[in-house]
């Protein structure tokens, strides 16, 4: 009997019949994330133009979203949302100025 100090191996945390994601799917991963973001910025525009210096507070659902918070930080790092605090937000007035150029029907009946 041969015995050494190796570990034997395992298969580790991936099912022999994984794989690695798909085009398709990461293509819908972005699409999601996309409709996401237009969602929320369509909302976050309708609440600027209630009231301009008004926060809102995402749902708790959103706020524990990977894909929620990744959308927020990136409109946030574009300058087109302001974060009070994680979930509480704000369109601003770039933000709004992209929303209303990217809304134009003029815009959409080129794009």
């Amino acid at each position: 009997m041969h015995r050494s100090n190796a570990l034997p191996a395992t298969e580790g945390p991936f099912h022999p019949g994984a794989s690695a994601l798909s085009i398709g799917v990461m293509a819908e991963c972005s699409m999601l994330e996309n409709a996401f973001c237009s969602d929320l910025f369509t909302n976050l525009a309708q609440r600027y133009e209630e009231d301009p210096d008004q926060f809102v507070h995402l749902p708790q659902p959103t706020v524990a979203s990977a894909m929620a918070r990744q959308a927020v930080a990136e409109l946030r790092n574009e300058g087109y949302v302001e974060e009070e605090v994680r979930g509480v937000i704000r369109l601003t007035e770039r933000g709004y100025r992209a929303y209303k150029k990217k809304s134009s029907p003029a815009r959409r009946l080129w794009a």
